[in-house]
This record gives structure tokens, C-alpha cells and sequence, in this order.
């Protein structure tokens, strides 16, 4: 069996933890498949380009990362979200696979990653090359109604076209048939690496840490976050709240937990690397994801891993993994149920056993679990 991979996002230089979740999917398909591709133009800001080499511009690179045989090309994708950004990003991931399939062959099965922009791209490849397609999608824009009418159809065609559509959690599969109508959608969670994130011994400590991770931007719910904090805990030095993440609301969170004398209990940390943010998990107490809309949550089950306790918000993925065993769900905007939620936590600690968070999650969203509930799509 011969896979192409086909992100609509990925990791680069300058953005590691973009797509993050599509290239540990692949890592884990790649074990039980003959051969596997990833195809992926990459999506320089015109500020990031003219920081760059110029002869480095639309340039091929072709290499194995971690294992996987890995096309990209170097170059601008102008305003991807955009009409006209999309076209020129699908013309050269198009241009690309071309490259792939006359290396390489023509794979048995591309896998897509979200509809936009990938699915385009796949959807054009079935009518050239007869190559079907599977598609996994992640993308927030359905949880949030976002999609126009006629980004919609187009979501329709491709799916039509599909061997199958996968979902990454319950609530994002039930937001999809919303929109789309009827489709038949399998649900197939996202993977972490159980290298990495794991529970280890911890070091007492004097205080306890709260952990926020994601990008600084409104959706996450960072200012809920450290207004219900406050609430919880006006005076309590020995209780602490740390975001990790980077984001254009960064300026602004930083300047409120200022203004209202927080600086001494609520820290900020910019993005880190995995192996970092597992050292970091097991040395904090509870993970919080204060999101509006998630379509699943990678950061939560990797915290469970590493043995904390979460909570979260009714935020959409979040209800697939969170239990009475493992933490806490609260709605969006319910400042005084975030602050009960926090209180709890510190209160009732004993109440959440750290091995069998960890070992629940490893037989639920391990690699080897993941990855066999994948393959059966490409048969």
C-alpha cells in the first residue's frame, strides 16, 4: 500500500507546531504501510519572504523527516484564506504532486487533511490520475458555522467524491451533517507520541500550577481564562496559572494580568517544543482549555498522559475525552463555573489518580490504536 499524505497545514521552520497533529498521524501510519509521501507547499507571509534568501523562493525541497519521504516547496502562499490565495497554493501543491507521482508513482490512496485547501487539491488529482482519496477533517470553521454557501457546495463535491470522511471528534461530526446533510462521517481521534508525553515522578512542591496552552487568539479563551483565575483566587500566592503559547492577543492579555495586580500569579511562556512542554506538564498540577470551539484537543490528552487532571470547556471535542475520573467540563463564558471548577481542583487533588489518567488515554489514543482505525480507510 502505497499513501500520499496531503496536509492542508504543516510544520515548518519558522512555524513547528503548525499541523502538528497531521505530521504525528503520519509518523504512526507509516508503520503500517508499504510506502508513504507528504506533498505540502508551504505558506510564507510576505513579511517572512522578504526575510528570507530570494533564490530560496518556490525552490523543491525533497527529503525523509522522521522517516517519511517529504516533498515541499519553499515559497509564498499569498492570503491562503482568501479566493485567490487558495487557487495559487492549489495550483502548486497540484504542480508538486506531479513532481511526487513521476519520482515516485502513483500512490493507491492520497489522505487528506481538511477540505480547504487540501481537498481541493485531491478532488482535482481523482479526475487526472484516478486516485482516490480519504479525508480527515479538523478544521474549527465547522464548529464556528463559518463557511460560506458556496465553500460549502464545494465541501460537498469533495465529499461525494470521498471514500470516506473522518471526523476528529463527535460534536466537529455532528456539525459537519449539519452543514453538509446526511454524509456518512467516522469518527477517528487525533494521536500524541507516547514518547514523549508520559507520566513521570513528580517532585513535591508548595504550589499549585495551573497550565493553558494554545495560540494567544480569542478563540482559546485566554481572558476567561485569567478573569474566572482571579476569581477563584484573589490573594492566593501559592496557586498559579501559566499560558504557554504565542498569538496576536498576547499584548492585550499581558497588559490586563498587569492592570489587575496578577503579574505575581499568572505567568506567560511563548510556544515550546513537545519534548519541553512534556518536561512542563509534569511539573504543573491541571491543565485548563478555556476554548470556545475545539474540534478535539491534542494538548488535553497529552497532559492526561503525563497525568493531569483537565478542565475544559463544552467546547466540542473535549466532551469525547473528559470523565469524572479525569477532570472537569464547564461552559464557555461561565466565569463563576470556571472559578468552582479551579477551586476544586486545588481542594479535591487526591480525588484524580495521575497512573490511571495516563494509562486510560495511552489505551484510548495511542499510536497503535490510532493508526489501526485508520488503515482500514485505505483498503
Amino acid at each position: 500500500m502505497h499513501v500520499l499524505v496531503l496536509p492542508s497545514f504543516y510544520p515548518e521552520k519558522h512555524r513547528p507546531n503548525s499541523g502538528l497533529f497531521f505530521f504525528n498521524q503520519t509518523k504512526i501510519v507509516a508503520d503500517y504501510v508499504d510506502k508513504i509521501g507528504v506533498v505540502y507547499v508551504e505558506q510564507k507571509s510576505i513579511k517572512k519572504i522578504f526575510n528570507s534568501i530570494l533564490s530560496n523562493l518556490y525552490q523543491k525541497e525533497i527529503k525523509f523527516e522522521s522517516g517519511v519521504l517529504t516533498y515541499r516547496r519553499k515559497g509564498l502562499s499569498i492570503l491562503n484564506q482568501y479566493n485567490f490565495g487558495s487557487k495559487i497554493w492549489i495550483y502548486l501543491t497540484e504542480k508538486l504532486i506531479f513532481d511526487y507521482i513521476k519520482d515516485n508513482g502513483k500512490p493507491d490512496i492520497i489522505h487528506v487533511h481538511n477540505l480547504f485547501n487540501a481537498g481541493c487539491v485531491a478532488y482535482k488529482i481523482e479526475k487526472k490520475f484516478g486516485i482516490p482519496f480519504v479525508i480527515t477533517e479538523h478544521a474549527s470553521s465547522f464548529l464556528l458555522e463559518t463557511y460560506t454557501v458556496k465553500q460549502l457546495n464545494i465541501c460537498r463535491s469533495i465529499v461525494d467524491k470521498s471514500l470516506a470522511l473522518i471526523s476528529v471528534s463527535s460534536a466537529l461530526s455532528i456539525s459537519i451533517k449539519k452543514q453538509l446533510g446526511n454524509r456518512k462521517i467516522n469518527v477517528v481521534p487525533n494521536v500524541f507520541d507516547t514518547t514523549l508525553f508520559k507520566l513521570r515522578k513528580k517532585t513535591p512542591k508548595d504550589v499549585y500550577v495551573f497550565v493553558c496552552v494554545g495560540n494567544l487568539i480569542p478563540n482559546k479563551g485566554q481572558l476567561f481564562l485569567i478573569k474566572s483565575f482571579a476569581l477563584a483566587f484573589p490573594v492566593y500566592n501559592s496557586i498559579q496559572l501559566l499560558i504557554i503559547g504565542d498569538g496576536p492577543d498576547k499584548e492585550e492579555l499581558e497588559n490586563y494580568v498587569e492592570s489587575n495586580n496578577l503579574s505575581d500569579r499568572i505567568f506567560f511562556k511563548n510556544s515550546i517544543s513537545p519534548s519541553t512542554l512534556a518536561n512542563t506538564y509534569n511539573e504543573c498540577d491541571c491543565l485548563v482549555s478555556p476554548s470556545t470551539k475545539e474540534t478535539f484537543g491534542v494538548v488535553i490528552i497529552e497532559a492526561m498522559a503525563c497525568g493531569l487532571p483537565v478542565i475544559a470547556t463544552r467546547s466540542g471535542g473535549p466532551q469525547d475525552i473528559i470523565n469524572e475520573e479525569n477532570g472537569i467540563l464547564v461552559d464557555y463564558g461561565s466565569e463563576n463555573q470556571m472559578a468552582e471548577a479551579l477551586k476544586y481542583l486545588v481542594l479535591n487533588k487526591m480525588k484524580y489518580n495521575p497512573t490511571v489518567i495516563s494509562q486510560i488515554i495511552n489505551e484510548k489514543f495511542s499510536p497503535q490504536v490510532i493508526a489501526s482505525q485508520i488503515i482500514k480507510f485505505y483498503v
